[in-house]
């Protein structure tokens, strides 16, 4: 993409076809204004945009047009996935969530027409993906009442998160009870240190999916530039667990301004008597704590999932609900009528 070309936000009459942002790739992103924009989100940096390179994805800047009229500098950026008129962007991959930014607490006046035309695009709770068709056009359409258009999808995910500065949140007696035994059995935890950890915590990751009759997501060069970025970024917390010199549990979690994001553990099921999820969560939390962050979400919890449900629970964590946006141009609900795509 050039940096001429642009998106067209369709929202109310009040604000009828307002031309907002130019799109950059990685080639002519003005770096020093986006990191400018970005502030300290790992979410949105470069270094972790770039990772979805591995995945065939390719990293989409999108930056107001400060000559489109009188509206607050601000920015998002999406991942690009397929080619030509076949392809898709999603305002963040495989769950984490999606926002505008900076943010306009304080300025709220100013950013409505902002918000009113990327409200289902990037608000916190995230949109998975947007259909993209031939010539670069996305209309929303969107109301004061957060009304729908026809063709927007919406869902809902349950997730848990831990207040962690309400000391009512406490570990349950069984939860406790198994950290002690996983100890007691000689597992610990620790930072991630090697190259060739990574590529044992891949295949643990490949192992679970496996397990599970799913379709393995990331592969080894995602690990391993994974692991490249966490040594340089202390925003991406990345543990092990081990006994006896054997590696039997991961788990990233990932530091989005005030909030962590337990994003990917992944356990030796062989191993379980040790307890490796308990004492990787521990840990996490333990961590996040220390660096006086407010909020550890646990991730979505699917519906039927009661164990998972249970688990999280006994951290102390609570449910709450939010709704995931999905919206589909003409091509895209051509390509899903016709088997193209997926769903």
């Amino acid at each position: 993409m050039s940096g001429a070309e642009k998106f067209f936000f369709c929202t109310t009459v009040k604000f009828s076809s307002i031309e907002l942002f130019q799109i950059y790739s990685k080639e002519n992103l003005p770096l020093e204004l986006w990191e400018e924009l970005a502030g300290e989100s790992l979410l949105y940096s470069t270094g972790w945009l770039n990772l979805w390179r591995t995945l065939g994805g390719e990293p989409v800047y999108f930056i107001s047009d400060q000559s489109a009229g009188d509206y607050p500098l601000c920015g998002f950026a999406g991942i690009r996935f397929g080619d030509g008129a076949i392809s898709r962007i999603q305002v963040q991959a495989n769950g984490l969530p999606g926002r505008l930014f900076p943010d306009y607490e304080a300025k709220k006046a100013n950013a409505d027409i902002i918000e009113e035309s990327l409200a289902c695009l990037a608000r916190s709770s995230g949109l998975y993906a947007i259909w993209v068709d031939y010539d670069n056009v996305i209309k929303i359409g969107h109301d004061n009442d957060n009304a729908l258009s026809e063709h927007w999808r919406r869902s809902e995910q349950v997730c848990h998160r831990i207040l962690l500065a309400d000391e009512s949140n406490q570990f349950d007696s069984k939860t406790r009870r198994h950290i002690r035994s996983g100890i007691e059995r000689g597992a610990t935890v620790r930072p991630i240190a090697t190259a060739d950890e990574a590529q044992i915590c891949f295949e643990l990751q490949t192992e679970t999916y496996k397990r599970r009759g799913a379709r393995v997501i990331y592969n080894k060069k995602f690990y391993h530039e994974l692991f490249e970025l966490s040594q340089k970024d202390q925003r991406i917390i990345w543990l092990v667990c081990e006994t006896d010199g054997k590696l039997i549990g991961s788990s990233v979690t990932l530091v989005e301004r005030e909030e962590a994001l337990n994003w990917q553990p992944y356990i030796d099921w062989e191993s379980r008597r040790y307890k490796q999820s308990y004492l990787l969560m521990e840990e996490s939390i333990r961590e996040a704590r220390k660096r006086n962050l407010k909020i550890f979400n646990l991730g979505a919890t699917p519906a039927g999932a009661e164990g998972l449900r249970i688990f999280k629970e006994g951290f102390g964590a609570s449910s709450y609900a939010y709704s995931i946006y999905r919206y589909d141009l003409a091509l895209g609900r051509i390509l899903k009528t016709v088997g193209l795509i997926r769903s």
